[in-house]
């Protein structure tokens, strides 16, 4: 992992690749209850239905990202990709969802320190005031 140092007025922000993550998106019906039960069973913890939320598995090792109304991003440790996507499609069976690895298309950055915020809003048109 590359540590770069970002010097902003007021303080640093630090950004660092975490290269090699599991990413899969998840595509399924959230009012379908029978489905979401088996899904939060497999990730681990219930996918979540509120915009712009994410939630973390039970055992730390999976971050759901909300992405829209029956969309999102699953974010695992590094080689666990096919047996996770296996998992899901287990879960789905002949329900109404589907799971494809992104892993290859993306990668994940970590932004920390006191003037994160700051550099995030630079490139960013989501307003990201703390309010």
């Amino acid at each position: 992992m590359h540590l770069v140092p970002v010097v902003l007025g007021g303080g640093p922000a630090r950004v660092r690749e975490l290269p090699f993550l599991a990413q899969l998106d998840l595509r399924a019906d959230p009012s379908d209850a029978g489905l979401m039960a088996l899904l939060t069973t497999a990730l681990g913890a219930r996918p979540p239905t509120e915009p712009n939320t994410a939630i973390v598995s039970d055992d730390g090792t999976r971050h759901v990202l909300w992405l829209g109304p029956d969309e999102w991003l699953v974010v695992a440790e590094p080689d666990t990709g096919p047996a996770l996507e296996s998992a899901i499609r287990d879960a789905i069976g002949e329900g109404r969802g589907a799971v494809v690895d992104v892993s290859a298309n993306r990668t994940t950055l970590s932004v920390s320190g006191p003037r994160a915020r700051d550099l995030l809003a630079f490139g960013c048109s989501i307003d990201l005031d703390e309010r």
